[in-house]
């Protein structure tokens, strides 16, 4: 069962998200973030949380700024604020008597759950896919229009069959961040999708408390 939910960004507008309920008694709760201008519809939130539900870990997955049903300007944001977004959904989590457990992420969502975490009371766990391994990275995405950006200030950039506008601050901010791995008073474990499956196998097996399945069709990784 799932639960449309909004509450308030870290830089004021309101973002659009939703709790996938946790089947039978909950054993968690969590947090995600999607990738760079995906939306918390797009196929990677929607299987990995529903998945989680149906294993009893609650996950809340919300649009980033001006994606999808938040409000505010997609070109407003940056990585700290990415960064910024999730602590404040861990936050809103909290509110509401679910505190996260474990922040999942996905691309550019999953380098920002992982410097997200230290400041995230409550949280005892990170899992990513596909994080870039410095946030960076996602220059390549826009790199036709960043000498324009840098130049001019913004410039418009077709993405997904959408028109959007990169500024010259999400450019410098991401290259001025740190890669969050990087930092010494965080410390993770960062994997890969099938060794955390078979992870995740080897512990439904040894606590017999789920049915066993050979496949996992909800767990696909685009």
């Amino acid at each position: 069962m799932a639960e449309r939910v909004v509450f308030p960004s870290s830089t004021g507008p309101n973002l659009a998200g939703i709790i996938d309920r946790p089947v039978g008694n909950p054993r968690g709760w969590g947090v995600f973030s999607h990738g760079f201008t995906l939306g918390k519809d797009s196929p990677a939130a929607a299987r990995i949380c529903k998945q989680l539900a149906e294993d009893g870990i609650g996950m809340l997955r919300f649009d980033a700024l001006g994606l999808g049903g938040s409000e505010g300007d997609w070109g407003d944001g940056s990585f700290t604020v990415k960064v910024n977004d999730v602590i404040r959904a861990c936050e809103f989590m909290a509110e509401r008597g679910t505190p996260a457990d474990i922040l999942t992420g996905h691309s550019f969502g999953g380098a920002a759950v992982i410097a997200a975490a230290r400041q995230s009371p409550g949280v005892r766990a990170v899992a990513t896919v596909g994080a870039p391994m410095d946030p960076a990275h996602a220059e390549h995405h826009y790199d036709a229009v960043v000498d324009r950006v840098l130049s001019e200030g913004s410039a418009e950039w077709m993405v997904g069959g959408r028109t959007l506008t990169r500024k010259r601050a999400f450019v410098e901010d991401v290259r001025a961040g740190r890669p969050p791995w990087k930092d010494p008073r965080l410390a993770v474990a960062v994997t890969d999708p099938a060794l955390a499956y078979r992870q995740h196998r080897r512990h439904r097996e040894r606590e017999r408390n789920l049915p066993h399945r050979t496949s996992p069709p909800q767990l696909r990784f685009p």
